[in-house]
């Protein structure tokens, strides 16, 4: 549990920092993480031009179990 603690307390300090990013940002999530999901949501509609993509029937490690899919949207982001 508590190495578990630790990788959360990570993710949500750098959640914070993203309040330093103005624009212009791409965020890739799973619809099935539930954990960052709707936080990311909130944070991307405060962040001009941002853009949220989310990818289908996969969770928190989307840029694994999804792969091809994020590395065609990364790539394809401006």
């Amino acid at each position: 549990f508590m190495a578990w603690f630790t990788l959360f307390v990570k993710d949500m300090n750098i959640l914070k920092n993203l309040n330093d990013i103005t624009k212009n940002i791409l965020f890739v999530m799973g619809n099935e993480d539930f954990t960052f999901i709707s936080g990311v949501k909130k944070k991307c509609k405060r962040i001009k031009d941002s853009k949220l993509q989310i990818l289908k029937h996969c969770g928190h490690v989307c840029n694994i179990q999804k792969w091809e899919e994020f590395n065609d949207v990364s790539l394809k982001y401006k």
